[in-house]
């Protein structure tokens, strides 16, 4: 069983304002209260994928949402984007096919997959809450403490602390940054993937346009679902634990990954 912290229950603040800038749907700022959870300390990675795909997780309905299944069915869905369909195993990278790292993260995988792998494994994606508190609040000896703006701090990024702005054309090992570990010991919170959570994009209470109504209102649509933490190939300030990327539940791309939550 892949290792998982416990994050304690009580209020968070989710959202940011300021610091020095942030999208419109990042705020405003509003508190939430949560009850106490785990959360995967690693993203899921490629070995652990492969026993989901070995173990038939493609073909068990029971493990699909109804939409899940039908998106599934329709699009022949059998693996991973860029996984070759043989063994031994391997995946399509920036330059070449190459053989499956197993403790790199799994990537290419859809919303859809991320959950029916979640639940294979007798877990679910973490909420949108749930994975900004594991990223960023700290929790001090008589209670809660401030909200960080980076997963270690407010340091911005660098080579010490992540993989991100494509410095190594790919993704890196699980846990190959100890020093950008979150307050509760989450690692790759920054860089390397993008999550998936189970949250539904749309805005905070409060929402306010900003600098257009076209930038995020038009994706209040009920059919993207919030991805977190950035990926090996984007900028530092969007690494922040705030920010919120959102894709629709059946888009792959070679981006994006998950971590699982109880």
């Amino acid at each position: 069983m892949p290792e998982m912290v416990k994050v304690p229950g009580g209020p968070f603040t989710l959202g940011a304002s300021g610091e020095p800038f942030v999208y419109d749907n990042e705020g405003p700022p509003r508190e939430v209260e949560l009850a106490e959870f785990r959360i995967d300390r690693y993203p899921v990675t490629n070995a652990e994928y492969a026993e989901f795909l070995a173990g038939g997780g493609y073909n068990d309905r029971l493990l699909w949402s109804e939409a899940g299944w039908t998106w599934k069915q329709q699009n022949e869905i059998a693996r991973p984007l860029y996984w070759s369909a043989a063994e031994p195993r391997e995946t399509q990278e920036m330059f070449e096919m190459r053989l499956l790292v197993p403790d790199f993260p799994v990537t290419g995988v859809s919303w859809h997959e991320a959950q029916a792998y979640s639940r294979f494994v007798g877990k679910r994606l973490p909420s949108e809450s749930e994975w900004e508190k594991a990223a960023s609040r700290e929790m001090g000896a008589t209670g809660p403490g401030r909200k960080r703006r980076f997963p270690w701090g407010e340091e911005l990024p660098s080579p010490q602390l992540c993989n991100f702005n494509g410095r190594f054309l790919g993704p890196t090992r699980v846990g190959a940054f100890p020093d950008g570990a979150s307050p509760v010991g989450c690692l790759d919170m920054a860089g390397n993937v993008w999550e998936w959570t189970a949250t539904t994009f749309s805005g905070y209470p409060g929402f306010k346009a900003h600098p257009y109504a076209e930038y995020s209102e038009i994706w209040f649509d009920g059919d993207h679902r919030v991805m977190k933490g950035g990926s090996w190939m984007t900028r530092a300030p969007l690494l922040r634990t705030s920010f919120r990327n959102f894709f629709r539940p059946g888009f792959r791309f070679a981006f994006a990954g998950f971590r699982c939550c109880s």
